[in-house]
Formats: C-alpha cells, structure tokens, sequence
C-alpha cells in the first residue's frame, strides 16, 4: 500500500504528528468514510458492490488509502500556511491547511487505489466508481468535515468548564470531585485534536493534580504550579 500510495507524503515536512494531529487524521478519514457511505448510495452499481465499499472504507485498503491521503494534506497543508508550531490553533486553521494540501485531490488518489485493490467488485464497475467521486468527494464530505469540527468545538468548550470545575472543586478542598473531574479531562484529552490553549490548560491541570497527589497536599507553591504549566 504505501508504495502504491505515493502522493506527496513528503515525510521530511516538518509538521509533527503528535497525539492531537493523529486525531485530525483519524476524525478526517472518519469524515471521508461518512462520505463515502453517503455518496456510494447514488452510483448505479449493485448493492453487495455498495457494501463492500462502505466496509473497505471502515476498514481495510480503501480506509489504509484515505488515511495517507489526509496525512498528506495535513502535512503540505500545514507547511503552505506557515504553520510555526506543532498544534492547530482552531478549526478554521486545520481546514485552511487541509484546503492547502488539497485534501480533496489526496482523497481522490485515494478512491482509485482503494477501489481497485477490491478485485471483486468488476471492471466496470470500478470504471464507474472512479468516474463519479464528485459524489464522494463533494457535498457529503464538506458536510463531513463540519459536523468533525463542530464535535470539536463542543468537545473543547467541555474541556473548558471541567477544568473550570476542577479549578472550584480544588478551592474547596474537595478531593472526590477534583479526581472526578481529572478522570473526564483526560478522556476528553484523549479525543481533542485542536486549541493549543485549552490543551495545554487541560495538561496543566492534570500534571497539577498528579504533583497534589504525590505531595499528599492540595497547596501548591508558584513554583511548582509553573513547573507543571511547562510540563503542559
């Protein structure tokens, strides 16, 4: 696969896939997945053809493809727009960059490999498939990408308000709650992709509550809250 899928997963770009860009890339190609689901739908081919196309997009060849192909863009995207440190800022900036990595021209690369690794599906078939991608790749995949970013959005603005909780719950020395609230960030941690601001706040608070436990005391010193704000 990776040698079929060349692109321009230019792999020297400087762009590091850290923990918030893999899921860029992840909810990306879950977005282009939805979109093929949708789109699929109106191409006249049979219906076992439909399926298994749906299936390779949740998993397999067509998945693998679409996968490198928001790398990619993601990549080039981020290197277009002078993208100077390893996070996105917002939603608007990761769309900018897939936008200039030309997101849609990866995915489409990505549709003719994919398709033509699912032997059974015949020839023209295929041919008809590759042929109508603007279905794919058009409206549905827009609409995709939005409802990706607005599920960040609110996943941002919980983030936000927990670590606003935690903040409370710490001034009233109550434990049970500050671990409460610690547990649901870190969940949230796992699935944020942008807002380098909200994610380093969130990391802060967490190396806070780790360094509270250590110590077996709620007080810290600014020193130390310093410390784990770097550490963020």
């Amino acid at each position: 696969m990776e040698q079929a899928l060349t692109l321009e997963l230019d792999k020297g770009l400087e762009l590091e896939m850290t923990k918030e860009n893999q899921n860029i890339v992840t909810e990306v190609s879950n977005a282009f997945s939805n979109a093929v689901d949708k789109g699929i739908e109106q191409v006249d081919i049979a219906d076992e053809y439909k399926s298994l196309i749906k299936s390779e997009a949740r998993k397999g060849e067509l998945k693998t493809a679409g996968a490198q192909a928001v790398e990619a863009a993601l990549r080039i995207g981020a290197k277009a727009i002078g993208l100077n440190n390893s996070t996105f800022n917002s939603a608007k900036q990761i769309l900018e960059a897939l936008r200039a990595g030309d997101l849609k021209k990866g995915l489409s690369a990505a549709i003719d490999i994919g398709i033509d690794f699912i032997k059974v599906i015949p020839a023209d078939a295929r041919k008809l498939i590759k042929s109508s991608k603007d279905l794919l790749l058009g409206d549905s995949l827009d609409s995709a990408l939005k409802d990706v970013m607005v599920k960040q959005k609110n996943t941002i603005d919980r983030l936000d308000k927990k670590c606003d909780k935690f903040d409370e719950a710490r001034s009233k020395n109550d434990e049970k709650e500050m671990a409460k609230q610690i547990k649901s960030i870190k969940t949230d941690l796992d699935k944020v992709m942008l807002i380098e601001n909200t994610i380093n706040r969130a990391r802060s608070t967490v190396n806070q509550y780790e360094l509270m436990k250590n110590k077996g005391v709620i007080e810290l010193t600014p020193v130390e809250q310093e410390v784990c704000e770097k550490m963020a």
